[in-house]
């Protein structure tokens, strides 16, 4: 069973603790449709990765993404080539499903650049807001309530654009962050106005994994809250990169379905009138000249090349779509920073 085979890989390529990964196993990488497997040039599996579905938000639209994590290699089967030809396979299939566009978290910055070989860009970036224990959040405004996934939906729909969570995914993140060691989280409202926050403890203090609110009244309500939790310990506090603060990069994506993404900005936007004259080399399906016009857009797929406004591969498309209000100010197309945060990484 594929099943078997991801369990004994990601054996051998990971060392989390055995509770976590017996937990990892029973409730998460146990749907055989989301393994992926290769096997070596002797015909045993040894390449593995987990492809989970995800909605993503994007001018308004839900388009069809897919999460990949877990990607490993056996040791002894190293340096053939089989996580690279295992990712290209994988991208091929879900653009063959309808998947728009895929995201993935690097586990270190050196993989930045291994991953951009197939296609993927760095769009994914975070706010890191850092508080001492002189910070009491007196400007807080608004009562705590009672976190729940609804709170945390409204509010990544409101985000407007990136990964949104299932009620089954909120489960999986608060059993996830009971096993890192506390699963803290805090929610407060303001009239309409909501924020919500995840926090784990670690060696340096205190790790908010993700904050979302409406307002920074709001938001340093359930600061002040978590402060009362955790006493003088240092805070760390990932949030949207809305401006301010300290923006780092969190993660990267993969357009496997370019017509699904300038769809819903031509729709969003009826006005437009842009053409791109698209190239993709490892999936040439994507190759075309795609015209934006009267809240649509049509794909010529024997035109690449073609005079356009812009002539790009698919990498740098991404690069213009989730870039910042500038860029797009720059190349004519709307650009929405996305927000993606709570995933397995």
């Amino acid at each position: 069973m594929k099943s078997d085979d991801f369990k004994t890989i990601f054996r051998a390529a990971f060392d989390d603790p055995p509770r976590w990964r017996n937990w990892f196993f029973s409730e998460v990488a146990c749907d055989e449709a989301q393994i992926r497997t290769l096997p070596d040039r002797d015909g045993h599996p040894s390449a593995a990765m987990l492809m989970q579905p995800y909605a993503f938000r994007f001018h308004g639209a839900e388009l069809r993404s897919e999460y990949i994590s877990c990607v490993a290699t056996l040791p002894a089967a190293r340096s053939q080539g089989l996580a690279t030809r295992l990712m290209e396979q994988s991208l091929a299939d879900a653009a063959a499903r309808g998947v728009a566009l895929c995201e993935l978290i690097p586990a270190d910055d050196a993989l930045y650049g291994f991953y951009r070989r197939s296609g993927f860009a760095p769009v994914f970036y975070a706010r890191e807001d850092r508080y001492t224990a002189l910070h009491r959040f007196d400007c807080a405004a608004g009562q705590l309530t009672a976190p729940s996934y609804d709170i945390l939906h409204r509010l990544e729909t409101r985000l407007g654009c990136g990964v949104l969570h299932s009620a089954a995914d909120y489960s999986h993140i608060l059993a996830d962050m009971a096993i890192d060691g506390g699963d803290i989280c805090l929610a407060a409202r303001d009239g309409s106005r909501e924020a919500i926050l995840f926090a784990v403890a670690d060696s340096g203090g205190v790790r908010v994994k993700c904050m979302l609110a409406d307002s920074e009244g709001v938001a340093m309500t359930v600061l002040a809250a978590l402060r009362q939790h955790v006493g003088d310990a240092p805070l760390r506090v990932l949030r949207p990169a809305d401006g301010g603060g300290v923006i780092r990069r969190s993660g990267m994506a993969r357009i496997l379905r370019p017509a699904d993404l300038l769809a819903a900005v031509a729709a969003a936007h009826p006005g437009l009138r842009v053409t791109v004259s698209l190239r993709d080399s490892l999936l040439p399906a994507n190759d075309g000249l795609y015209t934006i016009a009267d809240g649509r857009c049509a794909v010529d797929r024997g035109a690449a090349g073609r005079h356009a406004d812009l002539d790009v591969d698919t990498t740098v498309l991404a690069d213009i779509l989730f870039g910042t209000h500038r860029t797009g100010n720059i190349v004519g197309i709307p650009s929405r920073r996305p927000f993606m945060a709570l995933m397995l990484d």
